[in-house]
């Protein structure tokens, strides 16, 4: 019997416990892209990754997404406190 990338998919999410009912395979696409686009990496790498020619579509469709100046401040921020306090558990763990 041959498996489809969707049967696939929702194999793989039962057998690491992470199966949802209304889950598929077009929205972990869609989170993932997301995810992406907002962690800054490039709309050109997105796209490529998606199977699309160029950009524009993922411009298109996720580009409400893409990290403001004042987001990526924030982030940094959020960031550099959780690499100190990291640095101090593992201190105190040493």
């Amino acid at each position: 019997m041959r498996t489809t990338a969707t049967q696939e998919h929702l194999a793989r999410c039962k057998a690491l416990g992470l199966y949802r009912q209304g889950v598929n395979l077009h929205a972990a696409r869609n989170h993932w892209a997301v995810r992406a686009i907002r962690a800054g990496t490039p709309a050109e790498l997105v796209g490529h990754q998606l199977g699309h020619k160029d950009a524009t579509m993922v411009l298109k469709v996720y580009g409400r997404f893409v990290p403001r100046g004042d987001d990526r401040d924030r982030w940094e921020r959020v960031a550099t406190a959780m690499d100190k306090e990291q640095a101090r558990t593992a201190r105190r763990e040493a």
